[in-house]
C-alpha cells in the first residue's frame, strides 16, 4: 500500500501551508483587489491629501470584543485571541489604506462591557486600546454602546456604568469638532422607548444647545450615535435636527448597513398627527435634511455573513465620499481549517487502525499457506 509513503505525507504538509496561506492572505489580497481597490479609484481623496480642506474618516462598527464570562473557560483563550487578531489584522489594513484624520469606533467596545465588573472592564480596556491604536496626530472617537453601559432590555444604564466608560474612554456626550467638521456625540441610549418628560426634555435641549455653541466655527455638523437617531422617539429625534442642524449622522448597532434620509419638516407634520394638542412646534418652518448611514459591525463574532470597516471623506464644501471596506469572512476560513482537520483525523485513523489490522490479516494468511505446504 503506497498512500501513506513519504511523498503522500509531503503533499499533505503541503496542503495545510497552501491552506494557511489562502485563509490569512491570498483571501484576503483578492477582496482588497476586487473591492477595496474599486472604491480608492471613485474616491481620490481617501488615501491621499490633493490640497483640499478635506476629513478622512475611518469607522469601526460593535467590535465587541469577547469578554471572560460567557466564553468556555479554556476555548476561550483561543476564541479571544482568534476574534482579536482578526479584528487588529484588517483594522490595520484599513488604517494605511483609509490613512485617517479622525478614527471613530461607534460604540458596543466591549461584549460584556455593562456587566463585567471594575477589574474586568480594566483589562477590556486595554485590550480594545492595544486593537484600536492610532498614529500619532489621529483623533480618536469612542462611543458608548448598550453593551458597554447598558440600556437595552433589562439591563439599566446607571451612573456608575457611565463614570467608568468615561474614565477609561471619552465622555459619552460631547461635541469633538476637527477643522470644520463638528462631531456630536449623542448618547440616545437612556431615551430609547421612553415617553416625552419635560425635565428631560429640557436637559436633553441644554446639552443639544451647548454642543451647539461650541461648535459654532464649524461649518459641518455631523450627529453620532450608537443606535439609530430614529430611536431616540419621535419628539427627540426632531429636537436634534431643529438644535445641531447636522448635514449627516452615522449610527451602527444593527451589525448591517443601511442608509436612511430624514426631512424635518416631514417628521414634525407626522409628530403633530400624533400629538394634535402639542403646539411647541408650530414655529418650525425651516426644511432641514439629514443623511443617515449606518455602519455594518467589524467582527465575525456578530454572527452576520458580511463585515465591514467604513471610511468618508468630507470635502471643504461639505460633500460627503462614504464607501465599506468589505472583510472576508472568517468562519468560512474556520470551516474550511475544520474540514482539513477532519480530513487529516480521517487519513490518521486508517493509517494507525485500519491499515494494521490489514497488515494482521495478510500476516495470519501467509503463515497458514507457508503451514500448509
Amino acid at each position: 500500500m503506497t498512500v501513506f509513503t513519504s511523498p503522500f505525507n509531503t503533499i499533505l504538509i503541503l496542503s495545510a501551508i497552501f491552506l494557511v496561506i489562502y485563509n490569512e492572505y491570498y483571501e484576503f489580497l483578492t477582496v482588497k483587489h476586487s473591492q477595496w481597490t474599486a472604491s480608492e479609484a471613485t474616491l481620490p481623496p481617501l488615501t491621499r491629501s490633493d490640497g483640499r480642506d478635506t476629513v478622512r474618516i475611518l469607522f469601526v462598527g460593535d467590535p465587541q470584543i469577547q469578554g471572560y464570562q460567557d466564553e468556555p473557560a479554556l476555548l476561550g483563550y483561543i476564541t479571544r485571541w482568534d476574534a482579536d487578531r482578526y479584528l487588529k489584522t484588517y483594522y490595520h489594513h484599513a488604517l494605511s489604506f483609509v490613512n485617517p484624520d479622525v478614527v471613530i469606533i461607534m460604540g458596543d467596545l466591549l461584549d460584556e462591557g455593562s456587566i463585567s465588573s471594575d477589574w474586568e472592564f480594566e483589562r477590556y480596556a486595554t485590550r480594545l486600546k492595544n486593537i484600536y491604536r492610532v498614529p500619532e496626530g489621529v483623533q480618536i472617537i469612542y462611543l458608548a454602546g448598550d453593551n458597554d453601559i447598558g440600556g437595552e432590555g433589562n439591563d439599566p444604564i446607571t451612573s456608575q456604568k457611565i463614570s467608568r466608560f468615561e474614565k477609561h474612554f471619552s465622555s459619552v456626550t460631547e461635541a469633538v469638532q476637527y477643522k470644520h467638521v463638528a462631531f456630536h456625540k449623542i448618547n440616545v441610549l437612556p431615551y430609547i422607548h421612553r415617553p416625552p418628560s419635560e425635565r428631560q426634555d429640557s436637559s436633553f435641549r441644554t446639552q443639544l444647545q451647548e454642543m451647539g455653541k461650541t461648535t459654532q466655527s464649524a461649518s459641518i455638523h455631523i450627529v453620532l450615535s450608537h443606535t439609530g437617531i430614529s430611536e431616540a422617539m419621535l419628539h427627540r429625534h426632531i429636537q436634534i435636527m431643529r438644535v445641531l442642524k447636522p448635514k449627516y449622522a452615522f449610527s451602527a448597532h444593527s451589525h448591517y448597513s443601511s442608509y436612511m434620509k430624514h426631512n424635518l419638516l416631514q417628521l414634525v407634520d407626522f409628530y403633530k398627527k400624533v400629538y394634535p394638542r402639542d403646539s411647541t412646534l408650530d414655529r418650525i418652518t425651516e426644511d432641514i435634511f439629514m443623511e443617515e448611514y449606518r455602519i455594518p459591525t467589524c467582527s465575525y463574532r456578530m454572527g452576520v455573513p458580511n463585515m465591514a470597516y467604513a471610511a468618508a471623506v468630507i470635502d471643504a464644501d461639505g460633500t460627503l465620499h462614504y464607501t465599506l471596506l468589505w472583510l472576508p469572512s472568517r468562519y468560512r476560513q474556520l470551516y474550511r481549517y475544520a474540514a482539513f482537520a477532519i480530513f487529516i483525523a480521517v487519513v490518521i485513523f486508517y493509517r494507525f487502525m485500519c491499515r494494521p489490522r490489514a497488515r494482521r490479516r495478510h500476516d495470519y494468511y501467509s503463515y497458514n499457506s507457508h503451514i500448509g505446504s
